[in-house]
């Protein structure tokens, strides 16, 4: 993938996420079955928390900061949940706050060299600067899907007294 198409695709997302967003329920924004740990309150906070404490300073620190024999500062998103207390946020300033740290990381991606490595490994660990840039985007699209599961998930539960099987099967 170049990275036009990369940055094209990863400055969409907030969009998508406006999308399945609009005009969503506090009911359905904080609801969890027992299939998904997450509700998509706690899925865009996160979002949000990974924009300015994990993708876009770990690739700074790959691409420019790293220095020999320094590893990779550990991150626990699931106690990020807890400690945020994500779930008793608002959904609208939560989604906000993720398009914003999006447009941040957008303003850095594009003021990078046109000819920045991405080939720069952590010290500690087999990952590369390309890596983690091509993961953050796959890391959207995961969390686009695991929405898109609850809009699917809700609508069967909300709709217990029909079958919706007519419109096709998940996989």
């Amino acid at each position: 993938m170049n990275f036009d198409l990369f940055l094209t695709r990863f400055g969409a997302t907030p969009d998508t996420l406006s999308t399945l967003l609009q005009d969503v329920p506090l009911e359905l924004a904080r609801w969890k079955p027992d299939a998904n740990p997450w509700s998509m309150l706690e899925i865009v906070c996160h979002m949000a928390d990974e924009e300015r404490r994990d993708f876009r300073p770990r690739l700074q620190s790959l691409l420019f900061d790293e220095p020999a024999g320094s590893s990779i500062t550990p991150i626990d998103p699931p106690a990020w949940v807890i400690e945020g207390n994500y779930q008793a946020r608002d959904l609208t300033s939560s989604l906000s706050d993720f398009q914003l740290e999006r447009q941040q990381s957008l303003a850095w991606l594009r003021s990078l060299p046109a000819d920045f490595k991405l080939e720069r490994t952590a010290p500690d660990r087999e990952i590369s600067a390309g890596q983690v840039l091509y993961s953050w985007l796959a890391h959207d699209y995961l969390h686009i899907r695991q929405i898109t599961r609850l809009h699917y998930d809700f609508l069967a539960f909300k709709a217990q007294a029909y079958d919706i099987g007519y419109a096709g099967t998940w996989r």
